[in-house]
């Protein structure tokens, strides 16, 4: 399994939304222990309390591959009308044809920064562009 782009994107483009199932961070620990029996999860912490389940309503950015060494791509906590979303950009130019990967780390947990005031701004061409000061995964 893995994802990959239909067409070319630049550094920092706005690619997709990680989406999925809106559930408590106590219900994402509780599926969490499920997931890890059956070695697979889908899980993603947006907040301190809550999280995106993609196993059964996500879209196929769930299927975005981990790359320690080189990822392509990089998530990031915006907030778009005051509700927390899973932003994924590119961290380098990709071209169509290429995998998606970005480095899972340790957690998922180390994708929630402290918010300041993120949002998502639809530009003209259907991409969004961040508006933020932290932007540390960005490099």
């Amino acid at each position: 399994w893995g994802s990959f782009l239909q067409e070319n994107v630049d550094k920092n483009d706005f690619i997709t939304e990680y989406t999925g199932e809106l559930i408590t961070q106590a219900e994402a620990d509780r599926r969490g222990r499920v997931y890890d029996k059956l070695n697979s999860s889908f899980l993603f912490t947006l907040n301190g309390d809550q999280a995106v389940d993609a196993t059964r309503k996500g879209n196929k950015a769930k299927f975005i591959n981990h790359s320690k060494t080189d990822p392509n791509c990089y998530p990031k906590i915006v907030q778009v009308n005051c509700d927390h979303k899973v932003a994924i950009f590119a961290k380098k130019p990709i071209k169509a044809g290429e995998e998606l990967t970005f480095s899972y780390g340790v957690s998922f947990e180390q994708f929630t920064p402290h918010l300041t005031s993120a949002s998502v701004v639809p530009s003209a061409d259907g991409n969004g562009t961040t508006n933020s000061a932290n932007n540390s995964n960005s490099s």
